[in-house]
């Protein structure tokens, strides 16, 4: 159940993408409005992953594991059933808060039935991850399939099937009485502050190409932002032991590393994905089921490089490897800026594709076990939620930061008409074609440009990362073992 969780949990912040075409085109959605129905998944869900430990200490694992399934079963029926991108949006933030529930949870489960088993749970954990990788690399082809067959409606209905499986399956195998820890601690104003900064900065990031970045909408919520950053950063030092973040594990340099790197590699993965997607609908005219295929060339890589990069580490060290990894997605993406261009084919994507996949596979084993090798044994768990909360925010902050930059190329075109830059900024070159060819190939154009801007600073995300990886991974923080 805990590894199936993984899977669905998983899934669903990328089987999104391939149907993000069909959503907007059947909303009329701009790309703020797509942007946000990724966005409100992965926020609520970090807002609310170093909470649930905390809570499920207090109100039992087990209960909060079936609360989730409960809430992420009747948020998917929302999905399924929205009449509009704003319902949308919040049955994808309610998700959000079930998936934190139910992904929350899991670990601290398999630790419950492996107590003694230290092989046993090193082996759960492993697995648990690997269904959850395995998700994230098939997501976009198995969303491709249930659009064609059904619509992107199925990507939501299928949900409940599964979930009313593994609520049955809690409910006649799990027993939800169990041991509490009465004296457990919640902190919700830290909750409250940390989803106000979370939502805070997406939203002024979100807002700022459309309102403009001086206006007053996106100056107050970014003060707001600022204002719930500080105080966010002050109650966590007041608190100190009992804080709901520990501020000392960033004192490890190995472990500031590690959750910089979790961040990068959401931020030129999944943060890329939907404005990759919208040109290979847009420009070559794919079909869901085709859009994943593509993307079939960085998933089938990324698992095929994780298994030799555990003997790679051994043979070399966690810091060379982390280092190749980074380098290799910068090659990726820094060849992908230079072969963008409005005529260019899917095939010239292969090759880009398959270094990004390869790169992501050497880290994808290590960045869990580094960020609980290096943290005391009292904090594990705290270490794991936080590189845990910073791959869904790399996936936030991706998505803002490159839907500006594509909102902004699209802008800077002066030969774009005004009415076809909506249309533009989603890369609907079909529906472009009543305005004329002329407005056909600038949108191009323009949208071909942006994404070599993204695919661009995505590489220098990645160079910075692989700098990171080689000056901050060091031996004496890993105790006992070779780093």
């Amino acid at each position: 159940m805990v590894g199936l969780s993984a899977v669905v949990m998983t899934l669903d912040i990328s089987i999104v993408n391939v149907a993000l075409p069909d959503i907007a085109a059947d909303f009329g959605a701009g790309l703020e409005q797509t942007q946000w129905i990724i966005n409100a998944y992965v926020l609520a869900f970090a807002a609310l992953l170093l909470t649930v430990g905390s809570a499920s200490d207090r109100l039992g694992k087990r209960r909060m594991f079936l609360a989730g399934h409960l809430v992420f079963a009747a948020s998917s029926l929302l999905c399924a059933l929205a009449q509009t991108d704003a319902v949308l949006i919040g049955g994808r933030a309610a998700q959000g808060i079930g998936a934190a529930l139910v992904f929350g949870t899991c670990l601290a489960l398999l630790s419950e039935v492996y107590t003694d088993d230290s092989a046993g749970r090193t082996r759960a954990v492993g697995v648990f991850m690997a269904c959850g990788a395995g998700a994230a690399a098939l997501g976009p082809l198995v969303g491709g399939v249930l659009v064609e067959l059904g619509g992107w409606r199925w990507i939501f209905a299928i949900n409940l099937p599964i979930g009313v499986f593994v609520i049955a399956a809690i409910l006649t195998t799990m027993s939800l009485t169990e041991r509490t820890n009465t004296e457990s601690r919640i902190d919700w104003i830290s909750t409250v502050l940390i989803t106000a900064l979370f939502f805070g900065a997406n939203f002024a990031l979100l807002s700022g190409p459309d309102h403009g970045w001086t206006s007053m909408l996106v100056l107050t919520s970014a003060t707001l932002t600022v204002a719930a950053g500080v105080a966010a950063f002050w109650r966590q030092r007041t608190l100190g032991d009992d804080a709901m973040v520990d501020l000392s594990l960033f004192r490890i340099p190995t472990f500031s590393a590690v959750i910089f790197i979790s961040f990068a590699v959401r931020v030129f993965s999944f943060g890329i994905f939907p404005f990759l997607i919208f040109w290979l609908s847009g420009a070559d005219g794919f079909s869901p089921v085709q859009t994943g295929a593509v993307l079939l060339f960085l998933a089938i890589p990324m698992i095929v490089a994780a298994g030799p990069s555990l003997a790679l580490a051994r043979a070399v060290s966690l810091s060379a490897t982390l280092t190749l990894s980074m380098s290799t997605i910068a090659a990726g993406l820094a060849w992908a800026a230079v072969i963008t261009a409005p005529n260019m084919t899917w095939t010239s994507l292969i090759g880009p594709l398959v270094l990004i996949g390869i790169g992501s596979g050497l880290s994808m084993p290590h960045i869990m076990d580094i960020a609980m090798a290096v943290a005391p044994a009292r904090l594990a768990g705290t270490a794991t939620g936080l590189a845990n909360t910073a791959f869904p925010l790399g996936t936030a902050a991706g998505i803002a930061v490159f839907g500006a930059l594509i909102h902004g190329r699209v802008d800077a075109v002066d030969t774009l008409p005004e009415p076809a830059r909506p249309l533009a900024y989603v890369a609907d070159f079909d529906r472009l074609t009543l305005l004329g060819q002329p407005a056909v190939e600038a949108a191009r154009s323009a949208y071909a440009s942006g994404l070599t801007t993204v695919f661009a600073v995505a590489a220098a995300v990645a160079l910075a990362a692989a700098l990171v990886s080689l000056t901050a991974v060091r031996t004496k923080d890993f105790p006992g073992r070779e780093a």
